[in-house]
């Protein structure tokens, strides 16, 4: 008897009335295997957990089934979700990149009317100013912005069209020298209007400067949004405050406040683009500012002598938050409006020549700094034809200047540097150098000089010979077309160049990572069209260079259609950017383009090129995201 069973017995006998039974067939159903079924993504045949199969059927028109999941196929970006490319090597659309040697790339962009309305009413059916709406993208450059034409011969428009992308923007109103913030805006994928309109305060507005009034003080205070540049936002000129009291009209919300000098006020405050206020909430209620500046008074002494005149010296005033602001037309008398709190006055060109102090009046003022000659001798300078250099030093702010080499005999220069006295390290500060005999380096260290001890101050160094060769296949390539890069790793991020056809000379033994820069597609002919850097460090002496090449085909359309632009450096082009690094990109005129490439992945972005502010009537704005390519 099986031990179920005899349970059975005894409960018969022990535990009253006999229980029901199950089936004998329904023994062992719960282990049962359930199938499973198909999720409304999935397509195409798969095993079903138990055994067999199931088959989740095909994908709509349009689709294909890849990996059971209906993909999306494509011949073309427009034809793929806003967040999706199409990768034509594939045959479908893709969030990751596109790879493959050629795309059809699709700038998005839908024509929308613009409905503005401010304080519930639309604007004025005239307008002395012809106000324009500016759109900036949010998160990009204030440079690439794009306006919209408000009124034609003072007379309001009205439909205003424009041209746009999908996204998020920041909206201005932009009269004559008036710049009110509006707020940001959405445009979705099938927009046919956007829609603008705010409600804007006006509260009393009082400005106080504890070193004079402000109509003394001229310039203009800026309100901007944190988001967007300090060119941006609500400008108030302080000269038309009567005794520092006005209104401002503005959108409610946070601002950070900035202060703008204007006219013949540069030559006295010294205060450019300074940050005054952060974070200043504005909500309608009466603003009583008292601007954080000082004025700085007094008499400029360098070194414990006379300012020296003559010698080409500019003082230079840096604050925190504001740029540095070189003093004009000085023989060391300075009365200067600065930001409040301790201030930098420097000398420039110099190296290091600066004092820190508090701003406010002050009767005489030291900077530390010696005039020393220095005696620079550069080994195996390759001769009159090489271009020149220049130097600078780790503590300087500015150049010394350009000291040319070429006219002396063994690559020998004798100059005189200003600087504090202390030891200063010496650096190429050359740039590009196109001549046929390049020497380049910038950032190299070229010696050491101890300005506290008196001159001359001999520095040498040595001149390392590069010659490289571009091969494709290992064959040479003919003629001339591109540059190489030379980055020191002082300079991490920063390359100078030299044609490929140059005898290269670089400064000193350091490793330099090696950088090819192409010339326009158009006239690259056999040779990459593309950015890449090829070794982290390359060997003096003569070597070959491979680039490998790859034949691609960028064909540009705008919103689905074809896309005939003019071409050129200031006309609109799609930007291919090298991902490894912050390099230029390569600019590929619109419509169909064919050159070589250097195998990897890129970043792909729209540009609109030209003017800083372009109307938006033909074209979206500037620095649209197209998504990434990988070349094989």
């Amino acid at each position: 008897m099986s031990p179920r069973y005899a349970m059975l017995v005894l409960c018969l006998v022990g535990c009253g009335a006999p229980p029901d039974l199950p089936d004998a067939g329904d023994a062992g159903e719960e282990d049962a295997c359930v199938a499973l079924t198909c999720a409304p993504d999935e397509c195409g045949t798969r095993e079903d957990g138990c055994g067999g199969a199931v088959d989740c059927g095909g994908c709509a028109s349009g689709g294909r089934c890849v990996a059971n999941r209906c993909e999306a196929e494509c011949s073309a970006d427009h034809e793929c979700a806003p967040a999706e490319a199409c990768d034509l090597s594939a045959g479908r659309c893709t969030s990751e990149c596109r790879r493959g040697a050629r795309v059809v790339l699709d700038v998005p962009a839908l024509e929308v009317e613009i409905v503005l309305r401010l304080d519930g009413a639309p604007l004025p059916e005239t307008s002395a100013t012809d106000a324009r709406l500016q759109l900036i993208r949010e998160g990009g450059d204030f440079a690439l912005e794009g306006h919209v034409a408000l009124y034609e011969d003072g007379a309001r428009i009205t439909s205003p069209r424009a041209i746009v992308s999908p996204g998020r923007y920041h909206a201005i109103l932009v009269e004559g020298a008036r710049h009110l913030e509006l707020g940001t805006v959405e445009v979705g994928p099938d927009a046919e209007r956007l829609e603008v309109t705010a409600t804007t305060v006006e509260p009393p507005l009082e400005v106080r400067f504890e070193g004079a009034s402000a109509a003394w003080l001229g310039g203009a205070l800026r309100f901007v949004s944190p988001a967007l540049h300090e060119r941006a936002g609500v400008l108030v000129p302080l000269g038309d405050l009567v005794d520092g009291r006005g209104t401002l009209q503005i959108v409610p919300g946070v601002y950070d406040v900035y202060y703008e000098p204007s006219g013949t006020r540069d030559e006295r405050v010294a205060a450019r683009a300074a940050r005054l206020f952060e974070g200043l909430a504005v909500d309608g209620s009466p603003l009583s500012l008292e601007l954080p500046l000082a004025r700085l008074r007094g008499t400029v002494s360098l070194g414990g002598a006379a300012f020296p005149s003559g010698e080409g010296l500019t003082l230079q005033v840096a604050s925190p938050g504001a740029w540095p602001v070189p003093v004009m037309h000085t023989d060391g008398e300075i009365d200067l409006v600065v930001p409040r709190g301790p201030v930098t006055l420097g000398v420039t060109p110099a190296a290091a020549c600066t004092v820190t102090l508090d701003a406010g009046p002050a009767s005489a003022i030291d900077i530390p700094c010696v005039r020393s000659e220095v005696r620079i001798a550069l080994r195996r300078w390759p001769g009159p034809d090489a271009c020149p250099l220049a130097f600078t030093t780790d503590e300087a702010t500015t150049w010394v200047g350009h000291h040319e080499l070429e006219d002396r005999v063994g690559g020998t220069s004798r100059w005189t540097l200003w600087g504090s006295p202390t030891t200063h390290v010496l650096r190429v500060a050359s740039h590009e150098c196109p001549r046929d005999v390049a020497v380049l380096g910038y950032g190299a260290s070229i010696g050491v000089v101890d300005l506290a001890s008196p001159g001359p101050h001999d520095v040498e160094s040595e001149l390392v010979p590069v010659a490289l060769r571009a091969t494709s296949g290992g064959a040479p390539l003919e003629g001339a077309v591109g540059w190489w890069g030379f980055e020191h790793p002082f300079a991490e991020g920063y390359y100078t160049t030299a044609r490929t056809d140059a005898e290269v000379w670089l400064v000193g033994s350091e490793p330099y990572a090696l950088h090819y820069e192409p010339t326009w597609p158009e006239e690259a002919g056999d040779w990459p069209a593309t950015h890449r850097r090829l070794r982290d460090a390359i060997e003096p002496g003569a070597s070959d260079v491979e680039l490998e090449r790859t034949e691609v085909e960028v064909v540009t359309t705008l919103a689905g259609e074809p896309f005939a632009a003019e071409a050129g450096l200031f006309g609109p082009r799609i930007v291919l950017r090298a991902v490894e690094g912050p390099y230029g990109g390569t600019r590929l005129s619109l419509g169909a383009t064919r050159f070589h490439a250097l195998p990897g992945r890129y970043s792909v972005a729209f540009e609109r090129g030209g003017a800083t502010s372009t109307p938006l009537d033909t074209l979206p704005p500037s620095g649209i995201d197209l998504g990434c390519w990988e070349i094989p």
